[in-house]
């Protein structure tokens, strides 16, 4: 009955999307990826990681406000059926808002997945390849779709020590040259940023 109740808003929403992305040209192609792309990534990520998450973290530890974020963010789509996957790509921005404490890397992240989609959308009017064969990857083939699980797992793991990392090295560079204090961080593995009479506990730049 639910399923019944939320398919038709389902496919409104799927053939909206599928008029947007409508694109046989590269003039067109180009202007897609500006507004679907580009903008579309830029103001989300603004909205939810440097809004919403930002605010949220100076009420409580950071996994549980990551994906609190994430829901919201899946949420406000409304389409439902992509509830899943949606809520773990706000997850993945999220936690890479906090692992580098910059809003630019889940911005690039939203620019180059929201941008993919545009290509693949393109090259499937230009027949290079078939949407329904895209949407069906790992369905037909359940060795590739552990194959991508995965690399996702190890792109995950190999970005948090790299951002872990960084920051060690800005934080020893800090205390080096400007006295930065070092104190437990509930909101990162990492120690806490704080300088000397500053009480933010959470800087994005």
């Amino acid at each position: 009955k639910i399923v019944g109740i939320l398919k038709p808003n389902e496919d409104a929403a799927a053939n909206m999307t599928k008029e947007l992305l409508d694109c046989d040209n590269i003039p067109r192609l180009i202007v897609i990826l500006m507004v679907v792309g580009v903008m579309a990534g830029l103001s989300e990520e603004m909205f939810f990681r440097g809004g919403i998450l930002v605010t949220l973290l100076q009420r409580g530890h950071y996994h549980v406000m990551v994906w609190t974020t994430a829901i919201i963010f899946s949420a406000i789509h409304f389409q439902f059926f992509g509830f899943v996957p949606r809520m773990l790509l706000g997850a993945w921005f999220g936690y890479l808002m906090v692992w580098s404490r910059s809003l630019w890397v889940p911005v690039i992240a939203h620019t180059l997945n929201n941008s993919m989609v545009v290509v693949c959308s393109y090259m499937g009017h230009a027949g290079v390849n078939h949407m329904d064969a895209v949407d069906r990857i790992g369905v037909d083939s359940p060795w590739l779709a552990l194959a991508s699980a995965g690399a996702t797992i190890a792109l995950i793991v190999v970005a948090k020590q790299f951002f872990s990392k960084k920051i060690e090295e800005i934080l020893k560079m800090l205390q080096d040259e400007f006295g930065v204090e070092k104190n437990d961080d509930k909101y990162t593995s990492n120690p806490k940023i704080k300088f000397k009479n500053d009480s933010k506990d959470f800087n994005l730049h």
